[in-house]
């Protein structure tokens, strides 16, 4: 007997032609369910971010009823309680103001773990004998404040997320020497970065 049969390569030679398409597919399969599944995970960071900020803007503006800047502050003190995975600010704008100045505005505010610095267009209350503005900010350790990642020095720009949010504010106005309290519509505008 010789060597003369042909056609047969062996066990593995001869299923390697349909071998090739089930590998190809299988190979389709895999690359399509993990681009799948890094899809589904960046939406999910996306829905999560989300959920932070609605359940941060549901504990500062309650009712959507803000009696008085000590309780907005004291709205304040029980949300920074939680640590975040992120960075956030909120402040109150009176109806009438122009939105469109908030990105600014909070570039040029800044969060210190002792108080705010914020800007003149944010709405204001008294306390005590001073007027401070309606701002509430979180900053997580050794992070950027909102200013330096827009832009600043080093050009670094990192994604930021903006809300706005209706609010009634109670102020006190003073016509004809009698005090009133009234309240005002607001605007509470949310940056998360």
């Amino acid at each position: 007997m010789g060597f003369s049969k042909k056609g047969f390569i062996g066990a593995i030679g001869d299923d390697l032609p349909s071998l090739i398409p089930i590998v190809f597919a299988l190979l389709i399969f895999f690359s399509a369910f993990t681009a799948t599944l890094a899809i589904y995970n960046s939406e999910n960071a996306a829905v999560q971010t989300d959920m932070g900020m609605l359940s941060i803007a549901r504990n500062l503006k309650g009712d959507s009823l803000v009696l008085n800047l000590s309780q907005f502050q004291e709205r304040c003190d029980n949300v920074r309680l939680p640590n975040y995975p992120y960075n956030f600010m909120v402040a109150i704008y009176g109806a009438e103001d122009d939105l469109s100045t908030v990105v600014n505005d909070f570039a040029e505010s800044r969060v210190t773990m002792d108080n705010e610095q914020g800007s003149d267009n944010f709405l204001e209350g008294k306390i005590g004998t001073s007027d401070e503005p309606f701002l509430c900010g979180y900053k997580k350790l050794g992070s950027k404040d909102f200013g330096d990642i827009r832009g600043g020095s080093n050009n670094v720009r990192e994604e930021y997320t903006l809300r706005y949010y209706p609010v009634a504010v109670q102020t006190e106005i003073t016509i004809n020497g009698v005090d009133y309290f009234v309240i005002i519509p607001g605007v509470m505008a949310m940056i998360l970065w």
